[in-house]
């Protein structure tokens, strides 16, 4: 039996959730330059997410507009990334947090009338208080962050990265298309007229039924080409320790990564 396999996994969880939020299983394209203000929730946009090329110029225009204290960046994650480096502030949220913000942002849009389109009780239970305590960011910053957001429209959330390869990576890029919606970016700095398409990619939990074959003793052969599951994969999936159970094994690659010294 022969396993040949590439990851999508960040673009799963942005497909799948706007499949649910918008009816479409796209990755849009993420229009930063016209972007007065961007927060990205864990998303490595100038290096690994989406098209970092196209991406690092829109941002680069992005900052290069100063007017009204336009062209502001803040990143939210648990750990600086190359992205996050650049930023004009980290906020240092807790591990998984980063929905429970996007949705406290969206309370303290909705409650204080900076934005529309949805009831405010569907975020009710993400008072700035209550998402301080499950994150570790004060409720002052959660009300800052929003106003700020509302404030310097267009502006744009993304959401990628690690955080969008846990259990609650649907659920965090549907928050965060939230908090798009409600503050109209959607249409204007989140665009799906040309979306990026993974049609021939197969999904992560398609990926999840081959590990469990390997893991089972089913798979004779296991080629990899383009890809590095050992790295790129959540721990919890388990392909490391089902790769193993694979008596042969070949990795085309131009360098030894995680899976090729599998």
């Amino acid at each position: 039996v022969a396993l040949a396999t590439a990851l999508a996994s960040e673009s799963e969880s942005v497909r799948a959730a706007n499949a649910k939020t918008f009816g479409l299983a796209a990755v849009p394209r993420y229009d930063l330059a016209a972007a007065r203000c961007v927060v990205s929730f864990g998303s490595d946009f100038l290096e690994t997410f989406g098209t970092p090329t196209n991406q690092a110029r829109g941002f680069a225009a992005m900052r290069a507009n100063h007017e009204d204290g336009a062209g502001h960046f803040i990143t939210v994650e648990p750990r600086l990334s190359l992205t996050g480096a650049n930023a004009d502030e980290w906020v240092a949220v807790r591990p998984v947090g980063e929905m429970a913000l996007a949705l406290g942002m969206a309370n303290v849009i909705l409650n204080e009338g900076l934005g529309s389109g949805v009831d405010k009780s569907l975020v009710a239970a993400f008072s700035p208080e209550a998402v301080a305590a499950s994150t570790d960011v004060p409720a002052e910053t959660i009300q800052r962050l929003a106003r700020m957001f509302a404030k310097l429209r267009p502006s744009l959330a993304i959401a990628g990265g690690i955080a969008t390869q846990s259990a609650q990576g649907t659920a965090l890029v549907a928050a965060v298309n939230l908090l798009n919606f409600i503050v109209g970016n959607i249409g204007a700095t989140v665009q799906f007229d040309r979306p990026l398409t993974f049609d021939g990619v197969a999904s992560f939990a398609d990926f999840q039924t081959r590990i469990a074959a390997m893991a089972a003793g089913n798979v004779g052969l296991l080629m990899v080409h383009g890809a590095n599951p050992a790295y790129a994969t959540p721990q919890w999936a388990g392909f490391a320790e089902a790769a193993a159970k694979v008596p042969f094994k070949m990795s085309f690659t131009g360098v030894i990564d995680e899976t090729a010294e599998l």
